[in-house]
């Protein structure tokens, strides 16, 4: 019905199963190309699900006219399960939402070391690690704080065992903020923490790069290879409290160092990551994936 109205020239699907194998089906009826981009559930979850479904995604694969991976680590990973290469456009960031300003926020926190986390409290975030890893660095660290924005099914939990911890007075929930508030709190925190496991990309850390700050992450997770370990950032084992302590202790007892992995992960992204970058490459994507066809 929708090539009747508005004729179309490729089609673009956004996950392999079962957007791209419904894409494939219909590149081949309309004898129209077919750009891929694929997600970390087709390569993390789906390929493992069953024989059938590890078919089905080869078929996928190998049938497309391009594939596009959305970071460096499934683009490898990509490679290694099937054989098939693929361009990393990652997402992006809009260069206005970052608050070059100074933030009202600054103040209030003004001699406090701030480490910050903006998620959905999911357990798959990792938050739990970061607060067990702040605990051991309270002791050590003067005026330490962590702020955490964002709600969720886990905030009642995490709430409760920052209580046990003892470390009420230096953790900060604020719950769901908007957007702009949240990228004035990434202006002003020293450390941006997500230790998450599960997670194809991660927005929120290329926007913590954008404003000139370390990101910690997880190995082999989206963000790995996005982030470079020592240089733009550090990347910790999944589920690690130990790995994580030595990243934030890292950070806090090397700050000249940690404000230059902040500023060369600004650049990074500034070159690579805006929106605008990156549907300059979609555009040349679709304008080869047309001229071949």
């Amino acid at each position: 019905e929708i090539e009747k109205k508005h004729s179309f020239d490729l089609i673009h699907a956004h996950m392999s199963l079962p957007d791209g194998y419904a894409g494939l089906l219909l590149s081949t009826l309309y004898k129209k190309p077919l750009v891929l981009t694929y997600q970390a559930t087709d390569l993390d979850i789906t390929a493992y699900r069953s024989k059938q479904c590890f078919l089905a995604l080869k078929k996928v694969f190998s049938k497309s006219n391009h594939i596009i991976s959305p970071s460096p680590r499934l683009a490898s990973k990509l490679t290694n399960l099937f054989n098939i290469s693929s361009k990393v456009i990652g997402y992006g960031f809009y260069d206005k939402d970052i608050c070059y300003k100074k933030s009202k926020y600054h103040d209030s926190y003004k001699g406090f070391r701030v480490l910050l986390s903006v998620s959905r409290l999911l357990k798959t975030k990792g938050i739990e690690f970061n607060l067990r890893a702040f605990k051991k660095l309270v002791k050590k660290h003067d005026n330490l704080i962590y702020i955490i924005i964002g709600d969720g099914p886990e905030r009642v939990y995490l709430e409760k065992i920052t209580h046990d911890f003892g470390i009420t007075e230096n953790v900060r929930f604020l719950g769901r903020l908007s957007h702009d508030k949240a990228m004035e709190y990434m202006s002003i925190c020293e450390i941006f923490t997500m230790p998450s496991y599960q997670e194809t990309f991660g927005l929120v850390y290329i926007e913590a790069m954008a404003h000139g700050k370390p990101v910690i992450g997880v190995q082999n997770q989206g963000i790995d290879g996005v982030v470079s370990h020592m240089k733009t950032g550090m990347l910790v084992k999944p589920k690690d409290v130990d790995s994580l302590v030595e990243a934030m202790d890292y950070l806090l007892s090397h700050p000249e160092e940690a404000k230059a992995m902040g500023e060369r992960a600004r650049q990074m992204v500034l070159e690579n990551y805006t929106w605008e970058k990156n549907a300059e490459k979609t555009i040349k994507v679709y304008e080869n994936v047309l001229r071949k066809a």
